[in-house]
Formats: structure tokens, C-alpha cells, sequence
């Protein structure tokens, strides 16, 4: 069983945001990323196939995530529009 398979993927993804905003993409080296989410180079190529793809992968989290906190606030309010503006003042 590889590491990967023993975390949380939720855990991962927001340790991989966290530090891909912390240094960015070009930034952020291998060794950064073995270290901020305790995995070997192999298993993190084994559960993402690259760099790029955890990169990938962590926007399609925050996307999702980014979503679902938009369909909360949006359900929250009596008309879309009081729900957008709600969305962008928890945005600001």
C-alpha cells in the first residue's frame, strides 16, 4: 500500500494549496512538497503521476470547495442575488 493511500486526500490537497500559495508553482520544489505532505517522491508520483498533476488536482479541489461554499451562501439567502452579494462580501 502505498502513503498516499494512508492519508486523507482533503488533508493533502489543502497542505499542497497551502503551500503552492505560500511559494508558488515554479517555486515549490519536490523536496517542498515530500516535506509539507510527508510522502516519499514515489508515492507522490505513484498518486498524482507529476508535479503538475498534484497541482492540477489541488485547483480541482479548491474549485469544488469554492463551489460548494457558493451554493451554501446562495441557499442561505432568500434570492440569488442577496446570496451573491453575500458571496462577495465573505470573498472580501
Amino acid at each position: 500500500m502505498n502513503r498516499a493511500t494512508i492519508y486523507n486526500q482533503q488533508d493533502l490537497l489543502e497542505g499542497t494549496l497551502h503551500l503552492f500559495w505560500q511559494k508558488g508553482f515554479h517555486a515549490t520544489s519536490l523536496k517542498d512538497l515530500e516535506k509539507a505532505l510527508d510522502m516519499r517522491p514515489s508515492s507522490i508520483y505513484e498518486a498524482f503521476g507529476s508535479k503538475d498533476g498534484l497541482f492540477q488536482e489541488a485547483l480541482d479541489y479548491y474549485a469544488r470547495k469554492a463551489m460548494v461554499e457558493l451554493d451554501h451562501t446562495l441557499n442561505a439567502h432568500s434570492s440569488p442575488l442577496l446570496g451573491l452579494a453575500a458571496n462577495l462580501r465573505l470573498l472580501a
